[in-house]
């Protein structure tokens, strides 16, 4: 998960530890959770990313691991953006970038889990 406000960040790893049975490893930028993804990618049941980071942001970091999948031959892994934004051009750049979900903040405890239930 990869979210650079540290409230949200850590609300939502909470949410979702405690709602099913995940781990989750936070990170604050999309470049930082690709570097992981590169190492731990075949343990990795799911990425969730805010939509705006510093250093790579969501749709970067979506298209980021849609093109290393695909030059690594590896699975493809679910990827759910969380945003503050509902318009049709964000979920447009997000689809494009190979997002498998898009989840508008605020996050509900029940959407998310049941999200990460559906795609994992």
């Amino acid at each position: 998960m990869a979210d650079d406000d540290v409230l949200s960040n850590t609300a939502l790893r909470a949410i979702i530890e405690a709602g099913g049975n995940y781990q989750v490893t936070p990170f604050f930028n999309g470049l930082e959770l690709c570097k992981f993804y590169e190492e731990q990618g075949d343990d990795i049941a799911a990425i969730l990313l805010d939509l705006e980071m510093p250093e790579r942001n969501g749709i970067e970091t979506a298209k980021w691991i849609r093109n290393y999948e695909l030059n690594e031959r590896r699975r493809r892994v679910p990827i759910i953006v969380t945003t503050g934004h509902e318009s049709e051009e964000i979920k447009s750049m997000c689809i494009k970038a190979g997002v498998n979900q898009i989840l508008t903040k605020p996050i509900n405890k029940k959407e998310v889990l049941k999200v990460l239930k559906d795609l994992t």
